[in-house]
């Protein structure tokens, strides 16, 4: 190559490269990720933040309050998140916001800071959201298991259970089963569909059963009956999925 040639190259500065990599990660990043005024107003949003949150044009919501986004409690924690970035702090909060065109519900995880000038004072702020709509639900849920039996003891608290866990995990089927001799299991509590349904027992050898028996979380998240292939019960309950927990004593 030609010294002439060389010089038609065009050259981009470290600067300028590392400026249009950190464009590249915002744009691109799944997490919402805004720049506000002091006052709370929205002056731009990444690309992978609209999708998220299903908007198409950006437009309409430029100079509008990035507050006045959320309802109720979480519209006083945007409120407060705002004051302490603006004084230079960070605010946190978790807060819910439906999809703008199918109204999904969601929960984000929000961080707001400041955007320091070269006087060192907030001159923009910086509002991340985090989708964390899986944990939510999760946590949720483990809170309806816990208020469902809190009440209950002995015998009663097993029904309670079972109900409350394939409610909250949307399940047709839950039941807890103690081992007995020889591998097999006797039923405590099982619900079925709508209703309790009636005690059993059964040989677990064939069964997802036997591995849970022996300590171990196991979890087959499809073609169940094709892989236990023995297990009869399982087809007559159409069981295509399964969890099993082990319970252990003292």
């Amino acid at each position: 190559m030609s010294p002439e040639q060389q010089n038609q190259i065009p050259t981009v500065s470290p600067e300028t490269g590392a400026q249009s990599l950190s464009r590249l990660l915002i744009e691109g990043s799944p997490d919402c990720i805004k720049v506000l005024d002091l006052d709370g107003r929205l002056l731009s949003m990444n690309s992978g933040g609209m999708n998220v949150l299903e908007i198409c044009d950006l437009t309409p919501f430029i100079g509008s309050s990035w507050i006045d986004f959320w309802q109720g409690a979480d519209r006083e924690a945007a409120q407060a998140a705002v004051r302490t970035a603006r004084e230079g702090g960070i605010g946190r909060f978790v807060g819910f916001f439906q999809t703008v065109q199918t109204h999904k519900p969601m929960w984000f995880d929000v961080l707001v800071s400041p955007v320091t000038g070269t006087s060192g004072k907030p001159e923009n702020l910086l509002a991340s959201s985090r989708d964390v709509t899986k944990w939510k639900r999760s946590d949720q849920m483990l809170h309806a298991i816990i208020d469902g039996t809190a009440t209950d003891t002995g015998k009663e608290f097993f029904h309670s259970l079972v109900e409350n866990l394939a409610k909250g995990l949307d399940v047709r089927y839950s039941f807890v089963a103690e081992c007995v001799p020889v591998d097999r299991a006797r039923s405590l509590a099982f619900w079925m569909g709508d209703k309790a349904g009636p005690d059993f027992e059964y040989d677990m050898h064939g069964t997802p059963c036997l591995a849970v028996s022996q300590g171990r979380t196991c979890h087959y998240e499809r073609n169940l009956q094709e892989v236990f292939p023995e297990d009869k019960p399982l087809a007559d309950l159409q069981a295509e999925s399964y969890l099993g927990v082990p319970l252990r004593d003292s």
